[in-house]
This record gives C-alpha cells, structure tokens and sequence, in this order.
C-alpha cells in the first residue's frame, strides 16, 4: 500500500524581523515555508522610507538571512516584513531617460513622478543563451587617438579602465559618455558604484549642463550607503540596459564607476553573513559574483551592450584578485599608470600595458596594427621611427638594411629623401608644428614639446645616429662640414614661407581661430569680435584687454640671415614684416590686407628656401653671422622670451659649427657663456631682456 505524501508547506508573504546586525537582517515566516533566494522583502515599519531587504540565504525552512538595500538605522527585533514573491524590480524605458535612479529604481533627482504604466523588470536575470548571442568586431570610436590606435573597444564588448586613486579614470568615463552621445546619437546607462556623493552630484549637474543627459539614465549606489546597495546597483544599471537592447532594439553605452567597489561591497557582506574568507580576505564566491554580472554584458541580434568599467587597483597592485577576476572577462584593457598621472601626461594611459582583442590585422587592418606595434616598440633616444621620415616603407625598409643596399637605391624604392633639407624641414614642420591645412598637435606641445618656434638642427640632434655616421644622402663621412649651419637657415626660411601661407588661409576663412597655428605670427590673434573671444574680452597677462600679443619674434633672428645673404630681398622682407605687425596690432585688422602682405612675405620667404640652400659658408661668413646676432642683443631680447630663446640656439648652432674649424682658445669660455643665456631662459615668467642682452654681448666679447 503507497503511503500517501503530505501536502506541501505553503509560502507564506508575512514575516518577522529576528535579528538586525547591520546590513544583515534575518526574518523568520512561521511554519510556512520561507521566500526563495533573491526574493525582495519589504520592511512595514513607522518610518516614511522605504526599506527593502533581498533574501540571500536560509538559515533553516522557516528562516532567512538578507541584506538591506537601504540603512537598517532604527530598524528592531519584531517588526513585520512582507515578502513580495519577485525579485526587486526597477523602472525602465524611456521615462527613465534622463533621471537619476537608486538601487531600487526610486528616483532621486526631485523630478516629476514617473507615468503609471512605467515597465518595470526584475534586476535578476540569466545571460543570453550562447546560441543568441553575436560577436562584433566592430570599434567603438572613443575619439581618444591613444585608445583608438592601441587599446580599440568593440561595439557590444566589455572594456576595463585599470588603475589607482587619482589617475583620471573617471574623466575618461565622462568622456566616453560625450562620444556615445555625439557620434553614436545611442543610450549610455551610467552605474555609481560605490564612489563619493560629490562626484555623483558633480556628474549629474555637468550632463545637465552638457546636454547629454536627456540620453542618459544614471544609476547611483554611492559610498556612503549600505553595502547591499553598493552590491546591487550594477545589476539595476544592466537591467535598464537589457530592456532598451531586447524591447527597444538599441545599442547601449553601459558605464560603471566603479567595478572594484561593487567586489568590495561582496566582501563585506559575505563576511557579516558568516563566510570564511578566501585569498587577501575576499569572499569565496569572487568568481561567481563577477562571472553572473559580466555575463550579462552581451550582445544579440540587431543590439548590443557595450560595457566600459573602471576598476580601482587597490594599492597599484594589478596582481590583486579583484583586479585578476575582473579583467577575465575583458575585451580591452585601458591601464591608467600613476607615473603618467605624477608627471600631468593625461590621458595617463600606458601603451605598453593596454590591450585589445580587436587589435589584429585581421579586424583592424594591416596599416591600424603595423602602426600600433610601431608605436609600441617606440624608442625616444632614436628620435623618429623610420617611417615617420622618410614614409611608408612597404618597398624600402627591407632592403634597406641589407649589405651593399646604398641610399640612393633606397629612394628609388620610395623613400623620402632627408638630405634634401627642404624636404627635411616639410617633414618635421608636418609632424611637429603642423603644416598646409594641418593644425599642430597640442598634445605634443601639452607632452613636453620643445617651444614654440622652429630649429631644424635640434630636431636633426635626437634622429637616429646614422644621420651623422653616414653623412647626409648616404655618403660615408659628411659631405658639407657646414651642414649645421646650413641646416638652421634653411629650416627658418621654409618656416617663415609656411608660417605666412597659413596666415593667409585662415584670413579668408569663416572664423580665425583663437589658436590659428602655434606659431608668433598669428598665435592667439583672433578677427571675432570681443563679446565671442574671452581673450580679447578678458585680456592677456599683462596685457590691456583686446590688446593681442602680437610680436616679429621669429623674424628677430632670421632677420640677421636675411641681411647677410641678399641685401634686396631682405628690404623688401623687412617691409612686409613691419606692415603685417602693424595690420595684426589691430584688433579688427582688415582680412585682404592681412593676406596681401602674408602673401608677399610668403613669396620672397620661398625664394630665400633656395638661395640659402645655395649659399656657400666658411667660417668667415659664420663668424659675421655670429657677431650680427650678439650686435641686435637689445633688439633681439625687447622682442621676448621667445625671440631671447631663438636667439641662444642660433648662437650655440653656429658657434658649434664655427669652432670646430677655427678651434678657438678660448671655446671653452664661449660654451660657458652661451651656457649662461639658456640658464636665463629656464623660467619664461622670469625673463628679463636686459640681464639676457648683456650676457649676449659678453659673447660678442669672447667672439672679437
């Protein structure tokens, strides 16, 4: 005879408070069976807040243990608590856009009520079968060139910001928000975990200020509440990103600041539900805990979730197991160095240490990786790359290097030939101070770059030493033993031709840009009116409002080579000089005017390219060029700290080339004098022409 099985315990909804410590909080049901794990309860006591507890474990049939979502303060032994039968559900879809949300989807921005047919959504949930979900290897462009080329995100991957307290990896995220919003026009979902109230407030009054955030839902859990909170708020964030993916069909931009937290908030709660630690005190279950989040993170048919985290690194150690479990499941690997950070290199992104599974010639391309791994494997004591020089080297480098291989075959090949001086100076006027429609690149002047004017021998000094093994146009030993001198001329006289090309371009376009080019001739000139330039509006240092810091600085010295080698020309350069200063002291010059004297300038600037290129020097005419130069010493440094410095790397050119024939008795004298002028320009604020112009004729002294 089968023994009749007993009816099944029901599920009660009503249970009570049977301890409180802390986050904690076990609830016991009576008889009846107790709520299933994840189950949120709700708290029926006497306080207007709300407090939601989620059921983590059951200490027996009847009992469970949970973790407050809010603060447990003034909660006692007793009080009833219902259990709702569902996960915590949250608020989604576009009435969420542009609201600011907590961990249970009550809105915390002191807007308008959200409408009553709302969705809502459980915030647990299971990943997409493997079967629905899609690869993409499409890049994600950030606009960020160091990311873009050496650490590229994918749409639909998950990327990771590694790094320490301090190092930028906020900015970073803010800036990746501005790129969704503006070249991708999708959804960002940002998650606040764990971090400072007042970078959530700041956060929230700059996208409302930005624009930004109407296309925007942000979700908070910061430090200061519950670690149940804390530990929740990224699964809350994914949710609403899942609907706008599976519902609306959209791809979404999820950020979460910051991952490392979320780990935190675990530990701790693990260790008030009575585990024992793991590895450095984490909880046992790190691995699942990270795996069930980031295993969500998916992409499936026509959407895509696109997760980008940053993880604090406790300590600098990248060897800590939060950090070793997180990056696990990355796509791409953004490490954010301290070193970087200490020396005000932003973004700190380390090359060498960042990472991508995109980063294949397959995905990106032969030319995106060959320049990658150029970039990587970057030497700065050799100067350049090869490529950065002499072009792409598909037809040349290789051969190149074999034995009996000569220069000239090698320009046959392709390659640019540097001997050309001209050339030479196009080369590095393109990549250092920008050149034709090309605008100089202000994160190599903001990296160290050398000041703002040009010298081609110092920029010829830091190439690779072949250039000076070899000799110039692959001769064995040099073939111009006043090459050094030649070189400085040349490359002032194709900067002065392209500097005033430039100036004649932005006259005649819509707007003359407050930062032109990086150059004395047109630096921070601005043709819009005052009320559209905060620097005219505003002032310069010491400078009258609207006044613009106009100055010949760079013709102060060049004017000396002119003179010395065509009398003609240099009248004629000399009068179109004084009246472009005289147009750009104006603070509406007129436009045609401007260009009609850019022009002639440019013009007789490019006929000097080739007269100096021509011109035969000995040390009789560097001697003169010399003294010529310390003779202006008052003229030269009444121009500026910029004219000052121009003036001390012209001077030690020139009497490098000089002494090395005549083999003065004095040299040493004269280094120590020269010496003496650059010690003067070590701080810009400081310079004072005087004490630079008596130093310049103590040199003139040694020189007679």
């Amino acid at each position: 005879m089968n023994a009749i099985a007993p009816p099944p315990k029901p599920v009660t909804t009503e249970g009570t408070v049977l301890s409180v410590r802390g986050a904690v909080v076990d609830v016991r049901f009576g008889d009846a069976e107790a709520p299933a794990v994840n189950t949120a309860m709700i708290v029926k006591w006497d306080r207007a807040e709300t407090l939601v507890l989620e059921v983590r474990s059951h200490v027996d049939p009847v009992t469970v243990r949970g973790i407050a979502l809010q603060a447990t303060e003034g909660l006692a032994r007793g009080v009833k608590v219902e259990a709702t039968g569902k996960p915590v559900s949250v608020p989604v879809g576009d009435a969420v856009l542009g609201r600011l949300l907590d961990v249970v989807g009550t809105l915390r921005d002191n807007g308008p009520e959200l409408p009553a047919d709302t969705p809502r959504r459980g915030i647990h949930a299971t990943p997409p079968a493997l079967r629905d979900e899609t690869s993409s290897v499409a890049m994600f462009e950030t606009g960020i060139k160091v990311i873009d080329l050496l650490a590229p995100l994918a749409q639909g991957g998950k990327a990771a910001m590694f790094g320490g307290a301090g190092v930028g990896k906020t900015v970073l995220v803010m800036e990746l928000i501005h790129s969704m919003v503006e070249k991708y026009k999708g959804i960002s979902v940002f998650a606040g975990v764990g971090e400072r109230s007042r970078e959530g407030h700041e956060l929230l009054t700059d996208m409302q200020g930005s624009g930004v955030l109407a296309h925007t839902v942000l979700v908070y859990g910061q430090m200061n509440e519950p670690p149940g909170a804390r530990w929740r708020v990224p699964l809350t964030a994914l949710t609403i990103a899942e609907y706008f993916r599976d519902q609306k069909h959209q791809n979404v931009l999820l950020l979460m600041d910051n991952v490392f937290r979320f780990v935190q908030a675990g530990a701790e709660l693990s260790s008030l539900l009575g585990r024992l630690p793991s590895r450095v005190g984490y909880q046992p279950t790190l691995a699942t805990e990270v795996a069930l989040l980031e295993e969500r993170i998916a992409s499936v048919a026509g959407a895509s979730v696109t997760a980008i985290q940053a993880v604090y690194v406790p300590a600098d150690d990248f060897t800590d197991p939060a950090v070793t479990a997180i990056s696990s499941h990355m796509d791409s690997i953004i490490m954010l160095s301290r070193d970087l950070a200490a020396q005000a290199f932003y973004p700190a992104i380390d090359p060498l240490s960042s990472s991508s599974v995109l980063l294949d010639p397959l995905v990106v391309g032969a030319e995106h990786y060959a320049l990658a791994e150029r970039a990587r494997t970057f030497d700065v004591s050799e100067g350049v790359s090869c490529e950065s020089c002499h072009g792409p080297a598909s037809g040349w480098l290789g051969p190149h290097t074999e034995r009996n291989w000569i220069h000239q075959q090698s320009v046959g090949a392709g390659m640019i030939d540097e001997s050309d001086l001209v050339k030479r100076t196009d080369q590095c006027l393109e990549c250092h101070l920008g050149k034709g429609e090309k605008y100089v690149d202000h994160e190599m002047i903001a990296a160290g770059h050398p000041d703002l004017f040009f010298e081609l021998d110092s920029f010829s000094a830091v190439m690779p030493r072949h250039w000076k093994e070899h000799g110039e146009g692959g001769a064995t030993a040099p073939s111009d033993p006043w090459f050094d001198v030649r070189e400085l001329t040349t490359g002032q006289a194709v900067q002065l031709r392209d500097a005033m090309l430039r100036l004649v371009s932005r006259a005649h376009g819509k707007v003359w840009p407050e930062y032109s080019e990086m150059q004395c001739y047109a630096c921070h000139h601005s043709l819009t009116p005052p009320e559209q330039s905060w620097r005219q509006a505003r002032g310069y240092p010491n400078r009258r409002p609207g006044d613009p810091p106009w100055n010949a600085s760079r013709y102060a010295v060049f004017r000396d080579v002119v003179h010395q080698l065509d009398g003609q020309d240099a009248g004629q350069l000399d009068e179109q000089i004084l009246q472009l200063t005289k147009l750009m002291s104006q603070l509406n010059p007129d436009r045609d005017a401007v260009s009609g004297a850019a022009a002639n300038s440019a013009r007789l600037a490019d006929a000097l390219v080739g007269k100096i290129q021509a011109a035969t020097y000995d040390p009789a005419s560097t001697l003169r060029l010399l003294r010529k130069i310390c003779d202006d010493a008052d003229e030269i440094s009444g121009e500026g700290e910029q004219s000052a410095a121009q003036a001390a790397m012209a001077i030690q050119s020139l009497f490098v080339a000089y002494d090395r024939d005549a083999k003065l008795q004095n040299s040493a004298e004269v280094r120590a004098a020269i010496s003496a002028l650059f010690q003067q320009l070590q701080s810009p604020s400081a310079y004072d022409p005087a004490p630079f112009a008596r130093q310049m004729q103590q040199v003139n002294a040694l020189l007679r």
